[in-house]
């Protein structure tokens, strides 16, 4: 399967998800550095035992947010890494292209947009499977 993609507009994704990885970088150093100084005010303040459910609930969000971070920044590096190959901009489920205005918005995209619809509306039923 040859790409419909011309060296271009693989050039260009490639400058959006690196520029996409140099943010997400910066984010989760800022994170870190937001997460240093929340250790030693809730160390101060376990030693108190003052507010600790929200201190706790805080420390929960900030895990969740480094998380995804994180993800999006092995996301980003996958598709750097399949950009690389053949069938970078081939849809995972039906092997059709995936429209260029699509992966300009979102280069890390593995499917075309009626295929992630399907997985969305699946991901939903199965949601509400699950809820009741």
């Amino acid at each position: 399967m040859s790409t419909l993609l011309t060296a271009g507009q693989k050039a260009q994704l490639q400058s959006t998800l690196l520029l996409q990885r140099r943010e997400l970088e910066r984010e989760f150093s800022l994170q870190l550095g937001e997460d240093a100084n929340r250790v030693e005010h809730a160390s101060a303040a376990l030693a108190s035992q003052e507010d600790e459910p929200a201190h706790r609930a805080d420390r929960d969000v900030d895990l969740a947010r480094s998380d995804l971070t994180l993800q999006s920044l092995r996301a980003i590096d996958a598709a750097l890494d399949r950009l690389e190959q053949p069938d970078y901009g081939f849809c995972q489920d039906c092997g059709q292209p995936i429209a260029f205005d699509r992966l300009r918005l979102n280069p890390q995209s593995l499917c075309c947009t009626g295929c992630q619809s399907e997985r969305e509306q699946q991901g939903a039923g199965q949601a509400q499977r699950h809820t009741l």
